[in-house]
């Protein structure tokens, strides 16, 4: 199965039950709820990558209260989320076959376009899937299993139906 590695930072992430802290040394001042998990992260790397953060942290910022996002609507979850955290922050991290659709769907979601960064999720995301996942049959095949998960947002989004009615099976 290909893979591509993004980012280069070591992992800074730690799980603690349904909490994810990131250990950078700095206290974090942003929480983003996703499903049953907590990510304790810090403002400036989601904001400076995806409009949609960008927006609500500048809402829940006005208040005086804890700042605190949830993040409903995405592709398999805290899963996706924290793949979605480490690219924000420059962690290591592999895009594959298996997590790409997810990638994807997500970085769309989340406005994760050129416009807050040069090499953002949505073109990193589509460039493998064309480059890397169409240019082999278990790879495509890997990739249109994991459509079922997210069906309600490609077809939202109009992404893969284009890409695999070209496909002949």
């Amino acid at each position: 199965m290909a893979c591509v590695k993004l980012g280069s930072e070591p992992d800074a992430f730690q799980c603690q039950r349904q909490t994810w802290f990131c250990t950078t040394g700095l206290p974090s001042d942003i929480v983003v709820e996703v499903g049953e998990m907590s990510f304790h992260l810090h403002m400036f790397p989601l904001l400076s990558k995806s409009g949609v953060l960008e927006r609500l942290i500048a809402e829940a910022s006005e208040s005086k209260e804890e700042c605190v996002i949830h993040l409903p609507g995405i592709p398999s979850g805290a899963k996706t989320f924290e793949l979605v955290a480490k690219f924000c922050y420059g962690v290591k991290l592999e895009l594959k076959a298996s997590n790409v659709v997810y990638l994807w769907c997500a970085a769309e979601n989340r406005e994760m376009t050129e416009e807050y960064g040069e090499g953002n999720l949505i073109s990193q995301a589509e460039t493998f899937f064309n480059q890397v996942v169409l240019r082999n049959w278990k790879d495509s095949l890997r990739a249109l299993q994991t459509c079922d998960d997210v069906l309600p947002y490609a077809d939202e989004l109009i992404i893969f139906m284009e890409y695999f009615s070209a496909l002949a099976f």
